[in-house]
């Protein structure tokens, strides 16, 4: 299902998961006249937030590990907002030279039903810079895209109920889909999230899985939730442990393997970071 997209052939939902993918993706961003504005939201200091999770994804490509994946989500005082940011840091090869990939994001949630507001990215790859601004509102989103200081917008139609961001190299999205999904009593589900560097809106189907055994951070056997989402092509399966944190991601048809790495001094200065943790136990609160 696509409710509007500037670029219909659309080889799967999880395509973008790919390295080649990953890499072309400047093709389908064009020239325009006018420059994307940023968007400020209004949010308090991190020091006035309450730490909710944090945590680090190592992510491979067949047998080539590509880089890492740090996220964060804070709750604003009020608990009104939940705010989630990753940084993602890659050393690719693009014709037998190394190529460096960036990307810092930013979506704001609400803390009541895990409604999107609001999502942004801006990455660099090698010398090219590049940014886009998702703003929700009731029955459409507004995307933004820049491309070394020239951009453009579109509107895209929203399905009623929640929807999800898929983003290219961010993983911490697809665990917070995964989570939601979890927390619910169903065995199946179709869930819509929109993929916003190609003005797209497309519909998943997740299905519950088995609770496995499976090598967690650092390599320690666990007990975890296996989630299936797949649409018309592809398929990946991921893992969550009781918390609801994503420990592992394949994708099968892209030879993508992401792990979760065992919590270091990235995730206790995120917590430091925080007026305190969301929760009195200072794990993680599973929304």
């Amino acid at each position: 299902m696509s409710l509007r997209s500037r670029h219909p052939r659309i080889p799967g939902a999880f395509a973008s998961f790919g390295l080649s993918a990953l890499l072309g993706l400047g093709l389908f961003i064009g020239p325009a006249a006018a420059q994307v504005a940023t968007i400020a939201p209004r949010l308090s200091p991190v020091d006035h937030m309450l730490y909710v999770r944090a945590g680090t994804y190592e992510v491979w490509q067949d047998t080539t590990r590509l880089g890492t994946e740090f996220y964060t989500t804070y709750m604003t005082a009020k608990r009104d907002s939940m705010i989630s940011s990753s940084v993602i840091t890659y050393e690719l090869r693009s014709r037998n030279r190394r190529l460096r990939y960036e990307k810092q994001t930013l979506r704001i949630t609400s803390a009541e039903d895990n409604s999107l507001y609001l999502y942004q990215a801006k990455e660099l790859i090698g010398e090219q810079d590049r940014a886009l601004s998702l703003t929700c509102h009731d029955t459409t989103a507004t995307i933004y895209h820049e491309d070394s200081g020239k951009g453009e917008g579109a509107v895209v139609e929203l399905p009623p109920g929640r929807v999800y961001v898929f983003d290219p190299s961010v993983y911490e999205q697809v665990e917070w889909l995964a989570r939601d999904f979890a927390q619910g009593a169903s065995p199946t589900r179709t869930m819509h999230a929109v993929i916003p560097a190609r003005d797209t809106v497309i519909a998943v189907q997740v299905t519950r899985g088995s609770k496995e055994k499976i090598a967690g951070p650092g390599g320690k056997s666990m007990s975890a939730q296996r989630i299936d989402i797949f649409d018309d092509l592809t398929k990946i399966q991921v893992w969550l442990d009781d918390d609801g944190n994503l420990v592992r991601l394949e994708a099968p048809a892209q030879k993508v393997r992401v792990v979760r790495l065992p919590a270091g001094a990235d995730e206790a200065d995120a917590l430091a970071r925080a007026q305190g943790p969301a929760n009195s136990s200072g794990t993680a609160v599973r929304r």
